[in-house]
């Protein structure tokens, strides 16, 4: 599910995060995301294995380390720092059989459409295999499309 620049900054700002932060985070392009493990078997997120794809090229993924090193650059609340990271979805779980997570991914603005190829690799061990996923036709939202 996308999110607009205004939803994302009125979720932070409810929070108390500083205003530079607010209107840094309004440049980057938000898609919540859940997962469910509807298999009999351990499944792996590990977002290394993600790719979100346009016609243009890659479309770079903010990895939760270099939030980091930007909020302390920006000096900000440790509180707001920890509040964000725990709306990111892990950058690495095992989903045992009927759990679930979800979380927001971040990636650089852009505007067309987009594909998101992640692959979940399969088994307690992670040799059980791997199942691809391709979702195409995403978009980052915008306030404007949003009215």
């Amino acid at each position: 599910m996308p999110r607009t620049p205004n939803q994302m900054a009125a979720f932070y700002e409810a929070r108390g995060f500083p205003q530079n932060m607010v209107e840094t985070l309004k440049g980057y392009c938000f898609i919540t995301v859940g997962i469910r493990n509807k298999s009999r078997d351990v499944i792996w997120l590990e977002q290394d294995n993600w790719r979100f794809v346009s016609a243009e090229g890659e479309v770079e993924r903010m990895h939760r380390n270099r939030w980091k090193e930007l909020w302390t650059a920006m000096a900000v609340p440790q509180a707001a720092q920890s509040t964000f990271r725990w709306t990111l979805l892990p950058e690495e779980l095992d989903f045992r059989p009927d759990e679930g997570e979800g979380g927001n991914v971040v990636l650089k603005r852009t505007d067309g459409p987009f594909s998101l190829m992640a692959r979940f690799v399969i088994g307690e061990d992670k040799q059980g295999g791997a199942v691809d996923v391709r979702i195409d036709g995403v978009r980052c939202a915008n306030d404007e499309e949003a009215k």
